[in-house]
């Protein structure tokens, strides 16, 4: 099946449908490449992404490169103590001027010598005086769109993007009393998933599968669990989130020796959220810490998951943390291979000939408001897509001024 093909077939149209009526994506959306290279088009070189924490570059010099959808970027802290993210790739031929991190005081590529200052600022290029028009103020390293909320460093790829806080400010109320800014990190892991990211992210944010799926982590850690069910809240459009009981959450161990945040709700105090600022960042927020994910596609069936364990700078100061905090890290852990297992064996089933879209389960309503969220993002013309809640598509402008009349602009 081609791309076009698949447009003009009625299975999107059923995604479209009331929750409660509607079915999955297609297999299509996670093993076609061609839907792939649309959602890295339409999606991904179009959102505000996670490129790290402000921590990872704390002095000026400092530096800390990141590839998302192959676009390598450089997160760096300047001499001004402004961080920026930069593209990575020399303006002469596109070779990478640096990888990994460090500290540098300019980056020089390897293959001719073009050297960059740390705001981007094209330094000196090497055997270029005869060229004819050539000014270096034109050839700097590409300036992407930077922007930062609680510690968190966001980049945008698209020449003009709305400001982060347009979509993010939300997120950023609910959650202020947790206080991100102030917190450390203490552990950062890199998982390869063998599945679509699709799979990663509407696993994560659902508890229908958790007594299965998690079954064997709910033995081990939380034996005498008191399940008081999953809510789910959010705003459709800019984030989704579940939130249960921290006995369900595979969060907080049992008898947590560390202190809770003070100044939290006695809701909060009590609850574990799980939330998605769409597309790639997933944050699990306990009341005494932040476990979070960043996912990086690598193609329709690859995807890097890289996770985060931060912690109040309180807790982090005590004397005793550093043997106290791994037992925060094994229930995550454990829960971590159960999914990559399953997102696998779900990647697999979902290559096959004979495999068809299902149905949306009441509990999957966040997995069901994602995948309406991306068919509003994959598509520009209201021709491509059946209709939604029983209403017509809109363009992409209408839709651009519905978004700004809901969020009060």
């Amino acid at each position: 099946m081609t791309l076009q093909d698949f447009l003009r077939s009625e299975a999107i149209a059923e995604v479209r449908k009331p929750l409660t009526q509607a079915s999955n994506l297609p297999p299509y959306c996670y093993t076609s490449k061609e839907w792939y290279d649309l959602e890295v088009d339409r999606v991904w070189l179009r959102s505000w992404l996670l490129i790290g924490r402000l921590e990872e570059v704390p002095n000026p010099g400092d530096y800390l490169c990141v590839t998302i959808v192959r676009q390598p970027l450089i997160m760096v802290r300047g001499q001004d103590g402004t961080v920026r993210v930069l593209s990575a790739i020399c303006r002469h031929k596109g070779c990478v001027v640096a990888q990994g991190s460090g500290h540098s005081r300019a980056f020089s590529c390897p293959y001719h010598g073009w050297t960059y200052n740390l705001d981007g600022a094209l330094l000196n290029a090497p055997g270029m005086s005869e060229a004819e028009n050539f000014n270096r103020r034109d050839f700097g390293l590409v300036p992407v769109a930077t922007q930062v909320w609680g510690g968190f460093v966001f980049a945008n790829l698209s020449a003009d993007p709305e400001p982060l806080m347009a979509s993010l400010r939300e997120v950023t109320e609910r959650f202020e009393s947790y206080r991100f800014e102030d917190m450390c990190v203490v552990r950062k892991a890199v998982n390869r998933l063998d599945a679509n990211w699709k799979l990663w992210l509407e696993n994560s944010r659902e508890g229908y599968h958790t007594p299965v799926v998690h079954a064997q982590s709910y033995r081990q850690f939380y034996q005498n669990r008191t399940s008081k069910g999953w809510l789910h809240s959010g705003k459709p459009g800019i984030y989704e989130m579940v939130s249960c009981s921290n006995d369900d959450g595979l969060l907080l161990p049992r008898n947590a020796p560390f202190e809770l945040i003070d100044g939290l709700s006695d809701e909060d105090l009590e609850t574990t959220h799980f939330l998605i600022y769409y597309p790639h960042l997933l944050l699990n927020i306990a009341p005494s810490h932040l476990h979070f994910h960043q996912m990086f596609p690598l193609g329709p069936d690859a995807t890097t998951i890289v996770s985060w364990f931060c912690f109040p700078k309180r807790a982090v100061e005590r004397p005793d943390f550093e043997s106290k905090v791994p037992r925060y890290f094994e229930s995550p852990d454990s829960a971590m291979e159960e999914d990559k297992d399953i997102c696998a064996k779900t990647q697999q089933g979902l290559i096959g000939v004979l495999s068809k879209p299902g149905r949306f389960a009441k509990l999957e309503e966040p997995c069901y408001t994602f995948a309406n969220w991306l068919l509003d993002h994959m598509f520009d013309e209201p021709s491509c897509v059946g209709t939604r809640r029983g209403r017509q598509p809109r363009s992409k402008r209408q839709r651009k001024k519905a978004s700004r009349r809901d969020r009060g602009l």
